[in-house]
């Protein structure tokens, strides 16, 4: 079973784990790597906020990643995790990929704080309602991590 249906029943077509960690990272180097290679200074081409925010998001969804291919390694969680992005998730990277400056920095920010509040939505729900135990327990031990995203990422247009 893959991972979106084994959550399906709390969650429905919104599920983001796994995959969403795929999409994180793609998106959070675009914007890293757009950084380094900059020939303006940094602070002109992307605020040193949102650049310290993306790199803390790549540290952090690699841990997240991490957790649950040994929940899954443990067979504690029997799913099939995902591998590639859905369709929604291409598009949303594509949008950013054609964007530059303040408009990729404004997406970008729009995108990290709808992405975060499901997200927060997602585990906090799971992590009450959830089905598979071990899945449950992480779920609502990562809740307050995503909840302290979605602030970081709201601060971002401040």
């Amino acid at each position: 079973m893959q991972l979106r249906k084994s959550l399906s029943r709390v969650d429905g077509p919104r599920l983001r784990i796994g995959v969403g960690n795929i999409l994180v990272r793609q998106r959070h180097h675009r914007l890293v790597t757009s950084s380094r290679e900059a020939t303006r200074p940094l602070i002109v081409v992307v605020a040193r906020q949102t650049l310290k925010f993306a790199q803390q998001m790549i540290t952090d969804h690699q841990k997240t990643t991490e957790d649950i291919k040994k929940l899954v390694a443990s067979g504690k969680v029997q799913v099939m995790l995902p591998t590639e992005m859905i369709s929604t998730q291409t598009a949303m990277l594509d949008k950013l990929k054609a964007l530059n400056g303040t408009d990729f920095t404004a997406q970008y920010h729009s995108d990290q704080v709808s992405a975060h509040k499901d997200a927060v939505d997602l585990f906090t729900r799971y992590g009450k309602k959830g089905d598979n135990a071990a899945l449950k327990d992480w779920a609502a031990k990562t809740s307050p991590a995503l909840q302290h995203h979605r602030r970081m990422a709201e601060d971002l247009n401040e």
